[in-house]
């Protein structure tokens, strides 16, 4: 008897705990959802990256996406664990591009984290509407639209290339090759050509590859050696 009313309590403990969570977590949900009316209106953006369908059953947590500092934001990066934390993630950056929407380079800055499949619609959106922007970080020589461009483009390229969209990634290669390649630092170069061949091992044979590449790949190496950068030449060697 003592062991099933101690089972029966512990039981009804439980309960109270996720009721008490779910409360928590609806109340959450309700207080986000009044809190986005107030955010700012994009209409081209919010056509081409609709909302999806779990958008609010998954609250932000830790973090107001349209007022907060520079460690309220490392601590939401160290919070935001679990299955949901891409899905929070998008909807930070959701935030973040409505409220920067006229300004190319603090969008860039924030979408160059690293390939993450949930926020293609993010670098699609970026390489098809600010594309011609330029512009150049006053605190960093690296940071410029060239080097961004690339580096968010290459991470959409590769979900169109395994997406078999080849004649649209190649569009997008010949605009990155045109507008970007010729002011990107040595790094982004390789990155955008690694992306071309990525692109060509799925259309024509090796040698076509080589044909195609080697102009980039001899110019390259000649600058690497220049530099004494020995990694850099060893992956233009390797690619």
């Amino acid at each position: 008897m003592r062991f099933s009313r101690y089972f029966n309590v512990s039981i009804l403990a439980l309960m109270l705990i996720i009721v008490g969570c779910g409360e928590s977590y609806q109340a959450l949900r309700d207080r986000e959802a009044k809190e986005q009316q107030s955010w700012p209106k994009w209409p081209e953006f919010e056509a081409a990256v609709p909302k999806p369908d779990w958008w609010h059953s998954v609250p932000i947590k830790y973090i107001d996406p349209m007022n907060f500092t520079s460690e309220e934001m490392t601590a939401y990066y160290e919070k935001n664990t679990g299955d949901d934390k891409y899905k929070r993630d998008f909807k930070v950056i959701y935030a973040r591009m409505l409220k920067h929407q006229n300004n190319a380079q603090e969008i860039a800055g924030f979408l160059g984290r690293g390939t993450v499949s949930e926020f293609k619609p993010f670098y699609e959106f970026y390489i098809t509407h600010f594309l011609d922007e330029t512009w150049q970080s006053e605190y960093c020589k690296q940071c410029n639209d060239a080097n961004s461009a690339i580096n968010i483009g290459t991470q959409w390229l590769y979900y169109l290339i395994e997406g078999g969209e080849y004649e649209r990634a190649q569009k997008i290669i010949d605009q990155l090759l045109e507008s970007k390649y010729p002011r990107a630092i040595p790094m982004q170069r390789f990155y955008l050509i690694r992306s071309y061949r990525h692109l060509l091992a799925k259309t024509v044979t090796e040698k076509e590859i080589y044909n195609q590449l080697e102009p980039y790949i001899v110019e390259n190496y000649k600058l690497a050696e220049q530099k004494q950068d020995y990694k850099l030449m060893q992956r233009w060697l390797d690619l």
